[in-house]
């Protein structure tokens, strides 16, 4: 069973606890308190956030905008139809999914399926950009060895890539590592 940190007033926690074992989950801990949900968050790592628009020790914007920056896990926020002024800042947040009371298991289990999919998809993405990243950050560093070396010992380009490799071979070393020796001036080729 998947484990769920629901933050929010007695009311509706206890109304929350009883509907999210439908949805395969379990209620590893609950407060009304946010900077007390926060905390918990930390401790605990759940699967799954489930916070009420009414909570106390930290305005519910500060608490889901914490939150859902860190990216730990997916996010539900319950409304009731009286806070339905606040969606658009609520919205705005990016919460992965808003649900309204009054709570239908249905709606719940719906919601809970999708936001699993959809932080799932948002993990990979993620994974997907810092490995770019990354490898734009070496392709950066190898250029930049590549043009030392052809302006500073009137290599083409072919030869510039040839000795760093012949280089890197016989020390042992990664291009990346052997392209920075070159950018801090620690080896030039002979």
């Amino acid at each position: 069973m998947k484990r769920a940190l629901i933050i929010g007033n007695s009311r509706q926690i206890s109304e929350l606890k009883t509907i999210i074992p439908l949805a395969d989950y379990q209620a590893i801990a609950t407060t009304s308190n946010g900077i007390e949900g926060l905390r918990l968050l930390h401790r605990f790592e759940p699967d799954l956030v489930i916070m009420t628009w009414n909570i106390l020790g930290l305005s519910t914007f500060d608490l889901l905008q914490n939150i859902v920056s860190q990216r730990l896990c997916p996010v539900m926020v319950v409304i009731s139809q009286e806070d339905i002024s606040a969606l658009p800042e609520i919205v705005k947040l990016n919460p992965h999914y808003v649900l309204v009371q009054p709570l239908r298991a249905f709606d719940l289990i719906t919601g809970v399926l999708y936001i699993e999919h959809l932080f799932l998809q948002e993990q990979e993405t993620l994974k997907k950009i810092t490995r770019l990243e990354n490898d734009l950050k070496l392709r950066k560093v190898h250029y930049q060895a590549l043009l030392m070396l052809i302006q500073e010992k009137g290599y083409d380009e072919k030869t510039a890539y040839r000795k760093m490799q012949q280089y890197a071979m016989s020390k042992r070393k990664t291009l990346y590592s052997v392209a920075m020796e070159i950018i801090k001036g620690n080896w030039l080729p002979e």
